[in-house]
Formats: structure tokens, C-alpha cells, sequence
């Protein structure tokens, strides 16, 4: 998550450079800040719980916060010297809460799509092993507080089986990444890739869209963090 939202804040300060709503100097100090936390820096610094209210709003301010000081650090500045670069001013520039977090969480989603399909396989081996082993074992169904006809211990983990993977037999890689393809798609957000990327797999290129859903460039006054 904090790896997102470092790539979401990359990708606004990029967009408003381009934008020139914020200059040069900046913005490449906020990308740079965001390129090292993307590489696994600064992550003691954010001690945000993240079981929390607000709908992300703290997340949201503990990186602002984390990438001011630190890009105000590579401006040769000291922490805190924020009328050189602001968390909110700068940082959260053209952004709101209510957009970079749910972004983030997407973005995070992606980065771990080809983990939850390994675990999907873990549990497919794990749930077909236990069909196999009490294919024997015979039990009472049941129909909500009911018996029902009798099945085998068995079936009940290779309807399990089936029903989480939508596939009973053992050739279920390639059916569990078309549908976490199809869940992605869903999951849908604002971010592009700029013509020189080729594939997801480089963050660095993302940029945010030219315009927001009213087709209008972004405010210069829209960075409040609700």
C-alpha cells in the first residue's frame, strides 16, 4: 500500500509539472522522494495504523508529510521548511483523499494479483489432495437444517474445490488468472500509461489522465485531503 501510494503521488506530481502547476525543481524532488520510497525506503516513517476512520485522510497526510520533508531533504532544506515545499500545497497538489486512496488500493491490488493466484493454487492442490483422501468416507448431506442424501466426506472437498475455482479438474491456473484478469478489469481506475510503457509492470511511467470527468484541467485550489 505505501508503495502505491507513493506511485500515485509520483504520477501527480509529474502531471502537474506538466501542467505547470508546479515547477521543476519540485516536482522532481517530490518524484524523486516517491522513487525511493518505491524502493522500500522511509517505510518505518509511516506509522499510521491501518485499521482506522476517516476514510484514509491520516494515510493520505502521513504520505505528504513522508515525501515533503524528505523531498524538501534532496532541495537541501530542513524538515519542516514547508514554504519551500508543502505537504498539502505541493505534495497533495490537484488531489483529494476521496481519489488517492482508493487509487492506491488498486494499484496495491495490482502489484499482488500474481501472489493471490499462486495462494489459489496452494489451496486448489490442498482441496483436491483431501477429495482424494476421503473419497471413502461417507457422510449425511444436508439441506439448510435438514439430512439430505448421503455423499462422501470427499465430494464435499471437491464441490468446495469447484466452487472456488470454478474448475474440479487439475488444469485450474489458467481459469483462476482470467478470472482475477476480469476481477482487475472491474477495478478500473484513472491512471494510463504513457506511450513509452509497454506493460503494467512499469510504475515509474504512469501518469494521471489530462482532464477529469468534466473534461476541465485540474484546479490549482483543489488540494484539500477530504
Amino acid at each position: 500500500m505505501v508503495k502505491a501510494l507513493a506511485c500515485v503521488k509520483q504520477a501527480c506530481a509529474q502531471t502537474n509539472q506538466e501542467f505547470e502547476l508546479l515547477d521543476g525543481e519540485r516536482a522532481s524532488a517530490i518524484v524523486k522522494a516517491c522513487e525511493e520510497i518505491r524502493g522500500g525506503k522511509l517505510r518505518d516513517q509511516f506509522v499510521v495504523d491501518v485499521i482506522q476512520g476517516g476514510a484514509g485522510t491520516s494515510t493520505n497526510m502521513n504520505a505528504n508529510e513522508v515525501i515533503a520533508n524528505r523531498a524538501l531533504e534532496i532541495m537541501g532544506h530542513e524538515f519542516g521548511e514547508y514554504k519551500f515545499l508543502h505537504p498539502l500545497e505541493q505534495v497533495n497538489l490537484s488531489q483529494s483523499t476521496n481519489d488517492v486512496y482508493p487509487t492506491a488500493v488498486k494499484v496495491a491490488l495490482h502489484f499482488e494479483i500474481d501472489l493471490l493466484i499462486e495462494a489459489m493454487e496452494v489451496l486448489r492442490i490442498s482441496f483436491a489432495g483431501k477429495a482424494a483422501e476421503f473419497k471413502d468416507v461417507l457422510k449425511m448431506g444436508r439441506t439448510q437444517m435438514q439430512d439430505a442424501v448421503p455423499m462422501t466426506l470427499g465430494q464435499e472437498f471437491s464441490a468446495e474445490l469447484a466452487a472456488r475455482t470454478g474448475n474440479s479438474s487439475n488444469d485450474t491456473a489458467n481459469s483462476q488468472a482470467v478470472l482475477l484478469k476480469k476481477i482487475w478489469s472491474k477495478l478500473s481506475f484513472r491512471i494510463t500509461l504513457s506511450p513509452a510503457a509497454e506493460k503494467y509492470g512499469d510504475p515509474g511511467s504512469w501518469r494521471l489522465p489530462r482532464h477529469n470527468r468534466c473534461g476541465k484541467k485540474p484546479h490549482r485550489n483543489r488540494n484539500t485531503t477530504s
